[in-house]
């Protein structure tokens, strides 16, 4: 399968003090996961959440939505 991916998810937080270097990839220290609504993007460096997705909020706003 081929990376599909169009844009990147960086931490807010430690991304402007990355060394110039460096690449954003490079400097990066995160993960991601699932959880039990969603999935989650993760900042190791400065463990703070950069993402948080509830696929059972979209599930419910895209179902009330179909009934409208």
């Amino acid at each position: 399968m081929a990376n599909e991916i169009i844009s990147f998810f960086h931490c807010a937080t430690c991304l402007p003090s990355k060394p110039r270097d460096k690449s954003p990839k490079e400097w990066s220290m995160q993960q991601a996961g699932w959880t039990n609504e969603g999935m989650q993007v993760w900042c190791n460096r400065c463990e703070k959440n950069i993402i948080k997705i509830d696929f059972q909020e979209i599930i419910e706003r895209y179902k009330k939505a179909e009934e409208e």
